[in-house]
């Protein structure tokens, strides 16, 4: 009997970047962000460190040390913020800035790339042919015997088809004042959840 752990992720983007873009923190730091910043108080982004890494390989002990250590030190060189959240085992910070604080990181020598935080719709039309998972199946290959970890808005939980097999259901969202302002869908509002229900699928009532 295929098992699934289920994950709900909402408005979460995460950004990917070859290692060795000394510059390229201060040119994704556009004028449109900054006076953003400075016109909505602050503004909510994803900060990409100056750390070795590759996605590919297993994170050995002292790549995640050396990732925690840079995630700390960018911590420090803030000082005060109204949001901050370290991604575990990934050269990645989501962070809830003033423009001072975004000038900071533009000229800061352990961050490679700020990208601005957004909610966006699923695609899902696109991006089933996208990886070819539509190809995968067709060659008989649809998780039979297998754990499978679904990362998605939720599902629908009483569906045929998860009878019996869910072992596990997470959510991660966020309560932020940033950018238009969003509300964590996790039980309770809380900003994760591991809790009964919590890989329940998002209500269709919300835009996007």
């Amino acid at each position: 009997m295929k098992r699934m752990l289920i994950i709900c992720l909402a408005a979460l983007t995460l950004a990917v970047v070859p290692p060795g873009l000394r510059d390229a923190a201060a040119q994704s730091v556009s004028q449109e962000l900054l006076a953003k910043a400075q016109s909505e108080d602050t503004v909510r982004v994803i900060v990409r460190l100056d750390v070795p890494f590759d996605p590919e390989q297993a994170l050995s002990g002292a790549q995640e040390a050396q990732i925690e250590s840079a995630q700390a030190q960018l911590a420090r060189s803030l000082g005060d913020l109204a949001f901050a959240e370290a991604i575990e085992g990934l050269p990645l910070s989501v962070l809830e800035v003033t423009e001072e604080q975004l000038r900071t990181l533009a000229n800061s020598d352990i961050v490679q790339l700020v990208q601005e935080d957004t909610l966006a719709a699923p695609t899902l039309a696109q991006s089933i042919p996208l990886i070819e998972a539509d190809d995968v199946h067709g060659r008989g290959h649809n998780g039979a015997g297998h754990a499978v970890a679904v990362l998605d808005t939720g599902v629908d939980l009483d569906h045929p088809a998860f009878t019996g097999r869910i072992v596990s259901q997470a959510c991660y969202s966020t309560t932020s004042s940033a950018n238009g302002g969003s509300q964590s869908l996790c039980p309770g509002g809380a900003a994760q959840s591991t809790a009964n229900g919590s890989g329940a699928d998002c209500a269709s009532s919300i835009s996007g």
